[in-house]
């Protein structure tokens, strides 16, 4: 018997060995990561979707506050789509606050939406969230 025929059956063994540690430890990464780009995609989301909000004139006694959210839910979803990761309309939160006086008046927004990981070996589905707060731009 050949050096080389009593190789083979540790080599086996060794592949099965690292294999154990290996895949899980990829999936691992893998779900990290796609929940750090996820995170990342939608705290830049917000951050478009409230300035976007924050443009738009709310009206004199905020009378118009439901056109001030759809232009954020709508820039929201709009920045999502673009970055590879959508979100449909009833998937996402998107909830408006204005709090301050004038002329310090800010709008916060914050946006959650449900996580789902590739692989599921080690993250569980989590609800994610961003909020930001910006200065209004229509002070009266």
């Amino acid at each position: 018997m050949t050096r080389r025929a009593r190789r083979a059956g540790a080599t086996a063994l060794e592949f099965a060995l690292v294999l154990v540690v290996f895949v899980p430890l990829v999936a691992g990464v893998m779900d990290v990561a796609w929940l750090a780009f996820q995170r990342s995609a939608l705290a830049s989301s917000v951050a478009l979707g409230c300035r976007a909000a924050a443009l738009v004139d709310p009206g004199e006694g905020d009378t118009d506050w439901d056109t001030l959210a759809t232009a954020a839910e709508d820039e929201v979803l709009l920045a999502l789509a673009s970055t590879g990761a959508p979100c449909e309309p009833d998937e996402c939160t998107v909830e408006l606050s204005s709090f301050g006086t004038d002329p310090g008046r800010s709008l916060g927004c914050t946006v959650s939406r449900e996580f789902q990981p590739l692989t599921s070996l080690v993250l569980d589905p989590m609800a994610i969230a961003a909020t930001i707060v910006v200065r209004m731009e229509w002070q009266r």
